[in-house]
């Protein structure tokens, strides 16, 4: 099957997990009587839809690398295909695997504020890019994709915490949304534009994505700050 084999593993898992949730997941019985409190524009207004672009610009940022990662290790280590592939996946799954060491452990453990969590993961996430830019080390290669992942593992509900704070209790239904929906729009903006940086010039992918990183760090903190200030006067 060679490079193709990926795509047959993730359609069996897609199946699998479409079977177990058929007879494993309880049926959700629908709720009635809930007053619609919070419309779309109140959602993109103020320092929740001031959140929302912070998170929308890192997530696309990282995307973006993402996206273009196997292009970047097959022309840095000068590789064929199959062994960038190959390359590109190890260095993936190092990054998936920090990033659970993150949410799983430092997270639960240190019960870490927002602010923290960011002023933590930003800097790693912009030495991982600057690192992944520039190197022709493969150790390097890998630390840095491990060091991204443990970044975005920090980010991811540094993120969401704020947004939920940015809400009452009745409007967290509706703020999950919102996050999720920001994810697909930074999947979407962040591998196109990507793609098409990396045509014209490699490097300037990676300038962006270090950019809108460091963008989304200081309206974040401001506004995280604000948010959460606001919630402990509700408390």
């Amino acid at each position: 099957l060679g490079l193709s084999m990926p795509f047959y593993i993730i359609g069996a898992f897609a199946l699998l997990g479409t079977v177990a949730s058929r007879f494993i997941l309880p049926e959700t019985k629908a709720v009635r009587g809930h007053a619609s409190s919070m419309n779309w524009r109140y959602l993109v207004s103020g320092h929740i839809g001031t959140i929302a672009i912070a998170n929308l610009f890192f997530i696309a940022g990282c995307y973006g690398i993402y996206s273009i990662i196997g292009f970047h290790v097959q022309d840095r280590f000068v590789l064929a295909p199959q062994e960038a592939a190959q390359m590109m996946g190890l260095g993936l799954m190092s990054a998936a695997a920090s990033n659970v060491v993150a949410q799983a452990l430092v997270i639960r453990r240190f019960k870490l504020s927002p602010r923290v969590l960011l002023l933590a993961a930003a800097p790693m996430v912009l030495v991982a890019f600057a690192v992944l830019a520039v190197t022709e080390n493969k150790g390097l290669y890998f630390a840095s994709m491990a060091l991204n992942g443990f970044g975005q593992g920090l980010a991811g509900p540094a993120f969401a915490a704020a947004l939920s704070l940015s809400v009452g209790a009745g409007e967290q239904g509706r703020i999950a949304g919102v996050s999720s929906s920001l994810q697909a729009m930074a999947f979407l903006i962040g591998p196109f534009s990507a793609a098409a940086l990396y045509q014209y010039h490699p490097p300037i992918v990676f300038i962006i994505g270090c950019v809108l990183v460091f963008a989304s760090l200081p309206v974040f903190l401001t506004v995280a700050r604000r948010a959460a200030a606001g919630h402990e006067n509700l408390n």
